[in-house]
C-alpha cells in the first residue's frame, strides 16, 4: 500500500510514521510539495492534515478530485487537531 502522508505537524509525521499501516510511506509537510507529487504517482491512501499554512486541506481535495486522473478516487484521511467537523463535512464528495 502506498501511503502520502501531508501535515505541518513534525510530531503527527513522526506518530503516523511508525504505526504499522504500510511499508511505503512518502511524507512531507508541505502541502504545496504533496500536492506535486499525488500530480505525478499513485497512491492507495492519503492522510492529509487540513489546516496547513501554504494549502488547506479543503482545496487540496478540491483540486486533487477536479485535475487528477492518478488520485481522482483516492480515499482521505484527515489528520487534524484544529479543524471542525463541520468544515470538513463540505469536502466530503
Amino acid at each position: 500500500m502506498k501511503v502520502l502522508l501531508t501535515d505541518n505537524d513534525h510530531c503527527i509525521l513522526e506518530l503516523i510514521i511508525i504505526l504499522p499501516i504500510s511499508d511505503d510511506i512518502k511524507s512531507t509537510i508541505n502541502g504545496l510539495e504533496s500536492k506535486k507529487w499525488i500530480m505525478e504517482k499513485k497512491y492507495d491512501l492519503l492522510l492529509l492534515d487540513y489546516k496547513m499554512p501554504n494549502l488547506n486541506g479543503g482545496d487540496y481535495i478540491k483540486n486533487l478530485r477536479e485535475n487528477s486522473k492518478l488520485n481522482r478516487d483516492i480515499p482521505v484521511i484527515f489528520v487534524s487537531g484544529r479543524s471542525q467537523l463541520n468544515e470538513i463535512d463540505l469536502y466530503k464528495n
